[in-house]
Formats: structure tokens, sequence, C-alpha cells
């Protein structure tokens, strides 16, 4: 079986950051932060847990190939402004 490199090293970087497990907001499963971090509830079962990363996982590849970005006030996807 073959294996191909990711060519882009911040593929790379992205998908070596570990996922964190703090206390979050109630109703909070998770969050991934711009530089590619991902947060976990910890108050979430172990099932849960693994569910809301696989979710956060999908959102730092959209974020990765840059159809995802936020700041304080809104989310943009794709370059559109969603409040």
């Amino acid at each position: 079986m073959g294996y191909k490199m990711k060519s882009d090293i911040m593929s790379l970087i992205h998908e070596s950051k570990p996922s964190l497990k703090e206390n979050l907001a109630p109703g909070v499963h998770g969050v991934t932060l711009d530089d590619g971090t991902i947060v976990i509830n910890k108050k979430l079962s172990p099932v849960q847990q693994k569910v809301a990363e696989s979710h956060e996982r999908v959102h730092r590849e959209q974020i990765l190939r840059k159809d995802l970005s936020y700041d304080d006030d809104y989310v943009y996807w794709k370059g559109k402004k969603i409040s």
C-alpha cells in the first residue's frame, strides 16, 4: 500500500496539533481555533468527546483550505459573512 506525502507544510502543522480538553460553556461540545488547535469539552462522555473531535477536524480542514474563518463578530464561509 502506498502513502502520499502532504505537499503543504501547513497541512502537516495543522494535523499535528493536539486536541485539548477543557471546560467549555454549557452546550458547547468543541471549538477549533484559527491556529488549528481543537478544544473539546472535558465534561462530555468519552464517546461524545470522540464525536466532537471528529466534527471539529472537519472545521480544521475547512480553515486550512481557507473556506472557513471567523472573528469576534462573524463567521465567514468562502468569503461570505454570516452573523
